[in-house]
């Protein structure tokens, strides 16, 4: 019995909405921007937070040690260097130290410079480094080998290439075994790297960039191509360090007089960004939060809409109330058929929100350079959001409702 009343009034609240179609619809208006708006931000915020991950896992314990040249001593102090710039020596010094929990020393040169096979030609990116450093820059071996200890110290003319350089100067696939002319020089291809993708269609100069890269050794940059001691270095910190400052000034300093007692000064930085990414965090916190209140409060305000219909609709509709308690009806009844058009209206609401926020979501994934895939958990969110208003903005008119009495039909004009 009480299902058959249920599924009665479940009717004739769909009924009542369909009839009144434009009214419904102005009704969920604010639901369905609320609902939208929710799947797309969240799910934006879901692939910033998978963006902001790849990239403080590259950086978050990573120490660079950086040359300070005069022009950037403070006035009044004077410096008496042995040698311009940050060298290959440094690099030798800390490596033989053998610190404990400090780990992949990575040393590189960079060089723009002409790569030519017979049938084709391009300046590109020529970088000497060890195999830290393609884990460094989270490049992947597709093909081939990684450098071994001959080529680093014999100074062995062999390069591993980027994905974008392997289709532009070789027709096959197998590019292992053949050879490239670097600065008028023949290397021979020991290894190709996986591509790099965009995570979106279309061209990316950053990817094109990242996948035009050529890697030599480091010791056959400095003897055949370059003649320069002079690199970038860089090196990791255990994860226990980085959340320990003692630990990590202790290891700091170590670094530090290692190279005071190579170079003759202090004339160098150790620069992490640490601190950075720590600031980045709570800024992209405190954004993810506003976001996040904007979507409720859309849906807030899509109910406030959903209270104020519903108590119009009362006056309209006190007579067909009056009537319905005169012929049996309870209080709850009347109450319950008030709670159910609300979150009827609510939830037609949410779903044609779902609808539109799936939609939006795909062409706003589409657009940013990252493969993000839509979480079904967002969707579901923001339709229990959308019941939710429903029913907390219906509470008011059916209580009101309920309170009417057939005399006060009767009476009403």
């Amino acid at each position: 019995m009480k299902i058959t009343i249920l599924s009665e009034i479940i009717n004739e609240g769909i009924r009542e909405i369909i009839i009144n179609k434009m009214r419904s619809f102005l009704t969920i208006l604010g639901i369905i921007l609320g609902v939208s708006s929710l799947i797309v931000m969240f799910t934006l915020i879901s692939a910033g937070q998978k963006r902001s991950a790849q990239w403080m896992k590259r950086w978050v314990n990573r120490v660079t040690i950086s040359y300070l040249p005069p022009s950037r001593i403070a006035k009044g102090e004077t410096i008496h260097s042995k040698e311009y710039g940050i060298s290959y020596y440094d690099y030798l010094a800390i490596k033989d130290a053998k610190l404990k929990k400090i780990y992949q020393i990575s040393p590189n040169q960079s060089v723009y410079g002409s790569v030519k096979t017979r049938k084709n030609k391009k300046e590109t990116r020529i970088v000497g480094a060890m195999n830290n450093y393609l884990l460094d820059e989270d490049y992947k071996i597709e093909q081939g080998r990684l450098f071994v200890s001959d080529d680093e110290q014999y100074g062995e003319k062999v390069c591993i290439i980027g994905a974008y350089i392997a289709k532009r100067f070789f027709d096959s696939p197998n590019c292992i075994g053949k050879t490239i002319k670097l600065k008028g020089k023949n290397f021979r291809v020991i290894g190709r790297l996986k591509e790099i993708e965009s995570g979106r269609r279309g061209h990316s100069r950053w990817t094109e960039w990242r996948n035009s890269v050529i890697v030599i050794p480091l010791r056959t940059m400095i003897l055949r191509l370059s003649g320069n001691k002079k690199i970038t270095l860089s090196y990791r910190l255990d994860d226990d360090v980085i959340k320990n400052d003692a630990l990590n000034e202790k290891i700091e300093t170590k670094i530090k007089n290692i190279l005071i007692t190579r170079r003759g000064t202090e004339d160098f930085t150790l620069e992490s960004r640490a601190e950075n990414i720590e600031e980045f965090q709570k800024t992209q916190r405190m954004w993810n939060f506003i976001l996040g209140l904007i979507s409720i409060i859309s849906l807030v305000v899509g109910g406030i809409g959903i209270t104020n219909i519903m108590l119009a609709t009362i006056k309209e509709r006190i007579r067909e109330i009056g009537l319905k308690k005169a012929i049996g009806a309870t209080t709850n009844d009347i109450k319950l058929q008030f709670l159910m058009e609300s979150t009827i209206l609510s939830l037609f609401g949410g779903f044609i929100g779902a609808i539109i926020g799936i939609v939006a979501t795909i062409f706003a994934l589409r657009s940013i350079e990252i493969t993000v895939s839509l979480n079904i958990f967002i969707v579901a969110i923001g339709l229990l959001f959308a019941i939710i208003v429903g029913i907390v903005s219906g509470l008011y008119p059916a209580i009101k409702a309920g309170k009417t009495t057939p005399m006060d039909a009767l009476r009403y004009e």
